[in-house]
Order: structure tokens, then sequence, then C-alpha cells
């Protein structure tokens, strides 16, 4: 019962993520009209930097 609770809220987790993502993905390139596609680049490189820093600051402490 337990894993299942954790995948339902892993769920909802990553769709509110994911979601998240999308939009701020839109707002960043509507903002920068110029360069729009430079813009989205430093934003996946900013996402990328997040989760490498993310994982390398959990590495070794997940069970």
């Amino acid at each position: 019962m337990k894993a299942r609770s954790v995948g339902v809220v892993a769920l909802f987790w990553g769709a509110a993520h994911t979601s998240g993502l999308i939009v701020t993905q839109v707002w960043c390139s509507s903002e920068a009209r110029e360069a729009p596609a430079f813009a989205i680049g430093v934003y996946i490189a900013a996402i990328n930097l997040g989760v490498t820093v993310g994982a390398m600051a959990c590495r070794g402490r997940w069970p």
C-alpha cells in the first residue's frame, strides 16, 4: 500500500513539475523576441545544471 501511495504522489509531482517547465519555457521564449533560440538554450542548460547539482548533492545518501 505504501508503494502505491508513493507512486501516486510521484505521478502528481511529475505532472506539476513538467507543466511548470513548459509554462516557463513558453514565457521565456516570448520575452526574448530577438533571440528565442538562445534563451531556450540557456534555459535548458540551467535545468540540466540544476539536475546535476541535485544529483551530486544526494550522491551516496539515497537508499
